[in-house]
């Protein structure tokens, strides 16, 4: 999840050419952001994460580079993601104008890669 900035925003590139629908990748992408904010909030009240991925059901395969994430991403930083997921909704409904979903999701996904 982290660290892969180039290749993520590749990845949102061929989802858009390939004409996936933006708000499924919305709804991917935020469900990822909320399960990072709560690693991160648990692991900032000194909770381990061995009982944070059992209770969360998260597979071994995906627990380094989660890991990785709620570490890097303070809660604060992992709401304004959110945030930003939320102009994404708004731009799809077009509540707000001037910028493509797509260009805000590749933005969140750089953010995430990023640290």
């Amino acid at each position: 999840m982290t660290g892969k900035a180039k290749q993520s925003a590749k990845i949102i590139s061929h989802l858009r050419l390939e004409g996936v629908e933006v708000t499924f990748v919305l709804w991917a992408l935020s469900k990822e952001i909320r399960l990072l904010l709560n690693l991160s909030h648990a692991l900032s009240k000194g909770q381990p994460l061995p009982a944070l991925f059992k209770q969360h059901r998260i597979i071994q395969k995906r627990q380094a580079g989660l890991s990785a994430a709620a570490q890097k991403h303070s809660p604060q930083k992992l709401l304004g993601l959110l945030d930003q997921c939320k102009k994404v909704d708004d731009l799809i409904k077009g509540v707000e104008k001037g910028i493509s979903p797509w260009d805000v999701l590749t933005d969140i996904t750089l953010a995430i890669a990023k640290g």
